[in-house]
């Protein structure tokens, strides 16, 4: 892999957490593209904050994905 592609691997201490309003609006694109940038590539994950989505909708999924996971996996490659 070409060296300006490879990740630059810096230590944290928490996950970090991405402010996706100002990408929504327009307002600092190029600013969240940056911490997107970085988080997903020093750390491989993020929370990201102010999306729009209602919470109800984010519990639900997280209720379906623990129902799923809390089944054996022979019947979770069943739903697959």
């Amino acid at each position: 892999m070409d060296d300006k592609l490879r990740a630059k691997r810096e230590s944290f201490d928490k996950i970090p957490v991405v402010d996706i309003a100002p990408l929504l609006d327009g307002s600092n694109k190029q600013a969240v593209a940056k911490q997107i940038r970085w988080a997903l590539s020093n750390t491989g994950f993020m929370y990201v904050k102010n999306h729009g989505i209602p919470q109800e909708f984010v519990d639900s999924v997280f209720n379906v994905s623990r129902r799923f996971f809390d089944c054996p996996c022979r019947r979770r490659w069943n739903c697959m």
